[in-house]
């Protein structure tokens, strides 16, 4: 008997055999631990680098196997960084604008307060949002009779009434109404957020008709204990649309 006839073809191969040889792609491996890493974009958005890290990474393991095959393996651990990156990148992008969004929000109403106080012909109320929220008196009917009384708080009332557009809102009263227009800026700091927003006031003119001019109001938004905030009027003025 031809010993070659007995003796196994040089091609004949057991796939597991072959499979145990393959070389483990050190691209998956990466992409499955930023994939596993991805959560902490949740904290803080400047993190989200690290789930786009793992998103380009595991698209550059899936295409180096998908051109050495089957040289390498890790496929499954590629998709699953990848999978675990486009999640926790998309949670982070969609809680970033939610935020953002929650705190536009609170600066409109903020403003619209503040623009209420002058309507009302209640300036004293509209300065104590300028102030730090640690020196703020209570905002009830007492106030006035604070201001009234105190000769320094007395002097700050009257140069604030004296700021042109706060002037102007007191002299239109009910007459005026504010109306959001944009939002130029937001941004924060270690310890604050500062928006700046544009409102559009409008009223009724004897000679003009309806008149509109434009408010541009900077806010900040400074932490308090127990997971509170409160918001300080910072600047006013008068701007061109």
């Amino acid at each position: 008997m031809s010993i070659l006839r007995d003796s196994p073809h040089l091609t004949d191969h057991d796939d597991g055999t072959v499979d145990e040889y393959r070389s483990v792609s050190g691209w998956a491996v990466a992409a499955l631990i930023l994939g596993l890493l991805a959560p902490v974009a949740l904290i803080d958005i400047w993190l989200g680098v690290i789930p786009l890290a793992g998103i380009v990474v595991a698209v550059v393991a899936l295409v180096r196997m998908a051109l050495l095959a089957p040289a390498l393996t890790g496929r499954k651990a590629a998709l699953a960084g990848l999978f675990l990156s486009v999640l926790f990148a998309s949670a982070a992008g969609a809680d970033y604008l939610a935020y953002w969004r929650a705190v536009d929000r609170e600066a409109r109403r903020f403003a619209h307060a503040w623009f209420d106080f002058l309507a009302d012909d209640q300036p004293h109320k509209a300065h104590q949002l300028t102030l730090m929220p640690r020196y703020r008196q209570s905002l009830d009917d007492t106030l006035r009779e604070f201001y009234r009384e105190d000769e320094q708080w007395r002097e700050e009332l009257e140069d604030y009434v004296e700021q042109p557009v706060v002037r102007t809102l007191l002299a239109l009263g009910a007459g005026a109404r504010a109306r959001y227009d944009t939002t130029e800026a937001s941004g924060r700091d270690a310890r604050s957020i500062a928006v700046r927003q544009r409102f559009a006031v409008t009223y009724d003119d004897a000679e003009q008709g309806r008149t509109t001019f434009f408010v541009r109001l900077g806010m900040q938004r400074l932490p308090l204990e127990h997971h509170q905030a409160a918001w300080r009027m910072m600047h006013v003025e008068e701007v061109e649309p």
